[in-house]
């Protein structure tokens, strides 16, 4: 073990391994929304079928790791009484909503471009007035569990309740882990299986839990996690340990074959993932936290909500039965071509819409707020990452 490092209020570490992971999540989503079109080019990848198929999972990580996140960036601040509930909410959704806005405004030029031309853009029923009416209040999954426009959104919904919820389920977690760590343990356990029942009693989206539990108990797992994490040491064998698990949920899960124990089996591997990353050191935390691998994660949210238009659009190019009797070079080749354009739509995306309009809108606020008085203006918090 190297040099001993905690997670302290006054002097947080870097957590560019957990950065990295969004980058694995995003793409695993990225191969489970593409797998009819990869395999219907390149029937051979049907070996590794039941992993693109298992990628759902991926939006699980996604939750825990958010509530873990969230909490290492505000908890203490509205611990301490410095929090400011509406500030938090509109960094949050400086985060998120402008390129929310500007894929599901993309739809709607294709949608009326298509129709035009001729060409259909997908499944007509999920372009309603009343889905993006839905969309754009954030509001699509709190009760029921249809995907809207552009598909991949509806987990936004999902991530504003929990963002809503954030200070009630923090303060809840907080009272628990006053009892002990072994408390903070069981809490996580029952949640995961949780996790299990409800996508056994009500299963939802890819026999899943309805979104809005799914979230909530992704979300409170992550908030318990970091406050199992905040005072441990760091450690080499974390490192590996959390490696191997990340690996273990994208190859062990899809051998799950019963909807409910997947759902636990995928959320508990997560867990413990960012769990040990989160308290790793070495080589396996540089790797996850190399310059490569956190630039992923940093475009991760952008390619994750434009990967959809991207697969739109390669459906148009690579028409899959023109590529049948291609020679295996160029249909690898192909199936490569998809993934690039969906890494480079996600980099263009958080370029010229993620991080500007971020920007711009956490600056508008922080003007808004030069004009109250001091005391007002000191509660603030850490630039949304």
């Amino acid at each position: 073990m190297g040099d001993l490092v905690t997670m302290s209020a006054t002097k947080k570490r870097e957590l560019r391994q957990l950065t990295g992971i969004r980058f694995v999540a995003a793409l695993w989503v990225v191969l489970f929304h593409y797998q009819f079109q990869i395999l219907g080019i390149l029937p051979e990848a049907h070996a590794v079928w039941s992993l693109f198929n298992a990628g759902y999972m991926a939006v699980d990580l996604f939750f825990v790791l958010s509530g873990f996140i969230i909490s290492y960036q505000y908890l203490g601040k509205f611990n301490s009484g410095r929090g400011d509930y509406k500030s938090f909410l509109w960094k949050r959704l400086a985060r998120i909503y402008p390129v929310h806005i500007a894929t599901l405004f993309v739809f709607v030029v294709m949608l009326v471009a298509g129709k035009m031309a001729g060409i259909g853009v997908g499944d007509p029923t999920q372009f309603t007035l009343w889905g993006a009416i839905k969309d754009v209040l954030l509001i699509r999954v709190w009760v029921g569990a249809d995907i809207g426009w552009n598909y991949p959104a509806w987990s936004l919904s999902a991530e504003w309740l929990s963002y809503l919820l954030f200070p009630l389920i923090a303060g809840a977690v907080a009272v628990i882990a006053r009892r002990g760590r072994a408390t903070i343990i069981a809490l996580i356990g029952l949640l995961v299986v949780l996790e299990g029942v409800g996508a056994g009693l009500i299963p939802s989206l890819n026999n899943m839990a309805v979104p809005a539990v799914r979230v909530l108990i992704g979300f409170t797992i992550g908030i318990a996690i970091y406050c199992l994490v905040r005072d441990r040491p760091q450690s080499n064998t974390a490192g590996w340990l959390g490696l191997l698990l990340l690996v273990g949920l994208i190859l062990i899960t899809p051998l799950v074959l019963e909807p409910p124990v997947r759902a636990s089996v995928g959320v508990l591997l997560a867990s413990a993932a960012i769990y040990f990353l989160a308290v790793g050191g070495g080589p396996a935390v540089r790797l996850l936290g190399s310059r490569v691998l956190e630039y992923g994660g940093r475009i991760s949210f952008s390619m994750y909500m434009t990967h959809a238009i991207a697969l739109i659009v390669l459906g148009k190019v690579f028409e899959i039965d023109s590529w049948v009797d291609r020679p295996l070079v160029l249909r690898i080749v192909a199936v490569a071509a998809h993934i690039v354009l969906a890494i480079s739509a996600g980099a263009a995306a958080y370029h010229l819409v993620e991080k500007p309009a971020q920007r711009y809108m956490v600056r508008a606020s922080g003007r808004r707020r030069a004009s109250q008085p001091p005391a007002e203006q000191a509660r603030d918090y850490a630039p949304v990452d």
